[in-house]
């Protein structure tokens, strides 16, 4: 048996960003370990550096000022949120312009035409994420909304009912319905608490989307809320496997980690489109109840007793896409889920999602997505 290796992980307080990427950490370890991993606060793996009481084999750390670890010869990947890394570290990113980018796509296939954007202003990432919704919503002939705060980040969270107050306000002001991207699963939180404060009604009036789908906050809020998921599992395991080279003494180039957004996970908060012709919201709703069936557009116009011609230039005025069109982007958002949140076989996968086999999926999947299921589950699934 080979040596077991002694990592530390110093990632701060593990909310679920650090838990998911410390899950694929260890499952790294597991398989090509062994690896004994340890939490450390920051404070004390600071002074353990200055007093040079720090055993290890490797670290993958947060934000700690990295003039303290200049003095050690530790292999080491950072994730930082503060302080940039210096230009020989590995680093474990966000890609937040894909963040902010699907975001946007998102909410404008629910069909909303009012756009928002709340962020935290000291904080690059959010900052980033906000620059991209508002890139590809101006791309759509749309202009954003943004809630703009003096307060940093923990003054926020510290002074939350002057903040309250003052989120409040900005909803009241926002044209409805609005769709308002968070820059995270917590701030989607601080606005939902508003909703309910204000009396708004959620999803019809205010639609609330955050990003890293943390179970803990999404499902245990007043609105279950939608969140964009990311491989951050994938991520763990990858840094994993580059922090492993380097202690085995590897030369390496520097080599970021980007941790990639894969996929809204729809929640009540979302789970509208705003449709203004009473037939087509019909037609939305009889798709979405039936997309495991083989529905064809056929049946769609069956189901609403309505001329083909008819319901096709109501779909392309109110939506700007066909009856087909909607049909197949349902089904390639529920496919995509049961990619990256089942162990389902594809030919599973297919007979739910209305295929007759997985060739029929592969080829429509491929077509929509420009990637095979296979290859979509590799990319972005659990490890």
């Amino acid at each position: 048996m080979g040596q077991t290796r002694k990592v530390f992980f110093l990632l701060g307080t593990p909310g679920v960003y650090e838990r998911q990427i410390l899950r694929g950490i260890a499952k790294y370890s597991h398989i090509h370990g062994p690896w004994s991993l340890f939490f450390d606060p920051v404070n004390r793996f600071n002074s353990r550096i200055r007093q040079k009481n720090l055993s290890a084999d490797g670290i993958i750390l947060g934000d700690v000022d990295f003039k303290i670890t200049s003095q050690m010869n530790i292999p080491t990947i950072t994730s930082s949120e503060f302080n940039p890394a210096p230009a020989d570290i590995p680093c474990i990113q966000t890609d937040d312009e894909a963040i902010g980018r699907l975001g946007a796509e998102y909410l404008l296939q629910r069909n909303l035409r009012n756009l928002a954007y709340c962020g935290f202003e000291d904080m690059s990432w959010a900052t980033h994420r906000g620059e991209s919704f508002f890139k590809t919503a101006a791309a759509a002939g749309i202009k954003v909304q943004q809630y703009k705060s003096k307060r940093a980040y923990l003054s926020i969270l510290s002074a939350w009912e002057k903040e309250q107050a003052k989120l409040l306000a900005w909803i009241k002001s926002l044209p409805k319905p609005v769709g308002i991207m968070a820059c995270n699963d917590y701030r989607g939180k601080h606005i939902l608490e508003v909703c309910e404060l204000g009396g708004f009604s959620v999803p019809e009036e205010v639609a609330v989307l955050g990003v890293d789908n943390d179970e803990m906050i999404c499902e245990l809020s007043g609105f279950a809320l939608s969140s964009i998921a990311l491989n951050l599992e994938k991520a763990g395991y990858d840094a994993a496997k580059l922090l492993d080279n380097m202690m085995k003494g590897h030369k390496i180039h520097k080599a970021n980690i980007v941790v990639k957004p894969t996929h809204v996970v729809t929640r009540r908060s979302t789970n509208i489109i705003a449709i203004n012709d009473s037939l087509v919201a019909q037609a939305v709703a009889f798709i979405r109840e039936n997309i495991k069936k083989k529905i064809q557009v056929g049946d769609v116009v069956e189901a609403l007793s309505v001329s083909p011609r008819n319901i096709e230039q109501r779909f392309q005025r109110e939506l700007g896409r066909s009856i087909r069109d909607e049909i197949l982007r349902v089904r390639t958002e529920l496919i995509i889920w049961m990619l990256l949140e089942t162990n389902l076989s594809l030919q599973q996968i297919a007979v739910s999602a209305g295929y007759d086999n997985a060739n029929y999926l592969f080829t429509s999947f491929r077509k929509q997505t420009g990637t095979t299921p296979g290859e979509y589950r590799k990319k972005y699934g659990k490890i």
